[in-house]
């Protein structure tokens, strides 16, 4: 595999005095650091997943291009982009303007390899004469140059080039079924796997090869409507679920998210309990009982289906509209129809 190799100018902070001063003062000096970015071919880093989007806010009037997800080695690539405003669609890196931006240390976003001081600041250019003048006089006492240097190999690590393309690491999207952007009705987003909030929980979050469970749980919920979603036919459903997941032929080993329900579980448990303990000497005993040995299996760290079994008995003990036993019935229920936590899960149809 090819490397692009890039030599990048940056700012770094000091800390120095010259001879006779007493006390440290802040400098920022110059330099440069070689990098390689990988400039794979697209036989070696091949289409994936494809991303296919609506303008944004369900605007008709035109639709972003597929973002199309590569993998090289081990790892995910989805293109870098950058916003051009509410009525145009995203544009794509090119590495051309990505080197352009890093040559002449823009402070924008093309400059995928910016670290360090940063020209835009207010008190860059004194700081940066005040090194200049004192020259080799300066002693300097603390230097971020070597941090700032290994956080822009950092960045260039994690950079891939195809066919003039600029792509970034990335984790696998998943759908978040949630109150839907458009018209605040319910509906389904395309989020990356790392900007989700733990716990994970089973009527929510779906891999991106789960679109016919992301359908039925909407569904679901509308069922007065009588929605008759088609997973194969994205006009049958774009209006609930306005981005959508492609998963090619081939790729389905890309997708290593496996959904365990018992964090979740664990979580509505805690906030049970806590709700139940502030009235606790108001409760019968076997409401004592269940939630004593709830508590106790939650804090031994129980299996999953341990907790499940003691939040079921404390749910049953308690008043069938109290706020505590519907949590917990809900969130049993959730947990007994979730999947094995780390069994693959079953590819379903692609659209």
């Amino acid at each position: 595999m090819k490397n692009t190799i890039v030599e990048v100018p940056f700012g770094y902070n000091l800390k120095g005095k010259k001879k006779g001063q007493r006390n440290d003062r802040d400098y920022i000096r110059e330099t440069t650091v070689t990098v390689g970015i990988a400039t794979p071919d697209a036989d070696e880093a091949p289409v994936a997943l494809v991303w296919h989007r609506r303008g944004r806010w369900g605007d008709e009037g035109y639709q972003h291009s597929p973002r199309e997800y590569r993998v090289c080695g081990s790892r995910l690539y989805r293109p870098v982009e950058f916003e051009n405003g509410y009525d145009k669609p995203d544009s794509q890196a090119a590495l051309t303007e990505v080197l352009e931006a890093v040559a002449t240390r823009d402070d924008c976003a093309a400059n995928l390899l910016q670290s360090g001081a940063r020209r835009s600041w207010w008190d860059y250019e004194p700081k940066l004469n005040g090194a200049l003048e004192l020259g080799n006089a300066l002693i300097v006492s603390s230097s971020e140059e070597d941090a700032v240097a290994a956080e822009i190999r950092r960045k260039a690590e994690k950079l891939i080039v195809v066919d003039g393309k600029v792509y970034d690491v990335t984790s696998e999207p998943m759908y978040v079924v949630t109150n839907g952007r458009f018209q605040h009705r319910l509906g389904a987003e395309v989020v990356p796997l790392h900007a989700i909030e733990p716990p994970m929980d089973v009527a929510k979050h779906f891999r991106a090869d789960q679109l016919p469970e992301v359908l039925e749980t909407i569904a679901s919920r509308f069922s007065r409507r009588g929605l008759d979603f088609d997973p194969e036919n994205p006009a049958s459903f774009v209006e609930y679920v306005p981005d959508w997941i492609e998963v090619r032929e081939g790729f389905e080993h890309v997708l290593t998210y496996r959904h365990d329900q018992t964090p979740q579980l664990l979580a509505a448990v805690a906030r049970a309990l806590g709700y139940l303990g502030k009235t606790l000497s108001e409760q019968p005993i076997p409401v004592l009982l269940a939630f004593g040995e709830l508590r106790d299996a939650a804090a031994r760290s129980e299996p999953g289906a341990v907790i499940a079994d003691r939040a079921e008995v404390l749910s049953d003990a308690l008043s069938a509209h109290a706020f505590e036993a519907k949590l917990l019935r809900e969130e049993v229920e959730k947990w007994r129809m979730a999947p094995v936590a780390h069994a693959p899960a079953v590819a379903a149809p692609k659209p």
